[in-house]
């Protein structure tokens, strides 16, 4: 129901500046050319939804806690970072080699954890170009 709402209020080419989306469960919502600067999307749960760019199907989102950022993980393995308020992607973080199922920033937004399908956990170092500095592989369970 949520993504059937942005997508009237998209339509409607309303003002989204200080929309609070936060925790909601967003389906089916198309972002495509959309403005998005300033809506709060932190800990939402973004299900088939069409971005501006394409990547493959989005597995988890994370927004960034002191920037205007959002973190995008896929079936790819990347973990892309794009500007909410032009739509830019800013970094592409490559180095799983399967689905990328959650994704967390670190307090001071410096660093990213990722986990994977591949059985891995990672450490991406944001300041450093998205360095991947830490890579632990999952033991059996």
């Amino acid at each position: 129901m949520t993504g059937n709402i942005l997508n009237f209020l998209i339509d409607l080419k309303l003002d989204l500046t200080d929309l609070d989306c936060a925790e909601l469960v967003i389906r089916q919502a198309y972002l495509v050319g959309s403005d998005l600067a300033g809506v709060n999307f932190t800990n939402a749960q973004m299900l088939d939804c069409a971005f501006t760019q394409t990547f493959s199907s989005v597995l988890a989102i994370a927004y960034h806690p002191t920037a205007d950022t959002l973190a995008a993980s896929d079936s790819n393995g990347d973990i892309r970072l794009w500007c909410v308020s032009d739509g830019q992607c800013l970094l592409t973080c490559s180095g799983h080699t399967n689905w990328v199922r959650s994704i967390k920033f670190s307090p001071d937004g410096r660093y990213l954890a990722s986990s994977s399908d591949d059985r891995t956990i990672a450490i991406w170092d944001l300041q450093d170009g998205g360095v991947c500095i830490k890579n632990a592989r999952r033991g059996h369970s």
